[in-house]
């Protein structure tokens, strides 16, 4: 989706990676009520991108609960971060 480079197609491919992550994260264990509550779990010494993982939730945030336009280089940079984090745990290459 994030291929496209459309703004609506950014949007949703950061909705659905921040979605594929905390499936992950409650699948490894981790608890908590919402996503940031499993990503306090975790320090730079466990995952060393979770610094932008955090960054990408957090623009995940704005997006769903804000009204405003998309920032495209927020974007893809939150994209590259969800990225950065799978490859990191040898989910994609």
């Amino acid at each position: 989706k994030a291929e496209k480079g459309t703004p609506d197609a950014l949007k949703v491919a950061i909705i659905d990676a921040d979605k594929l992550i905390d499936n992950l994260l409650k699948d490894g264990g981790l608890r908590g009520e919402h996503m940031a509550d499993r990503l306090d779990q975790l320090t730079s010494d466990d995952v060393r991108s979770i610094d932008r993982l955090w960054q990408a939730h957090r623009y995940r945030n704005e997006l769903v609960h804000e009204a405003g336009p998309l920032n495209e280089e927020r974007a893809k940079r939150a994209i590259e971060s969800y990225k950065a984090f799978l490859t990191e745990l040898d989910i994609i290459a």
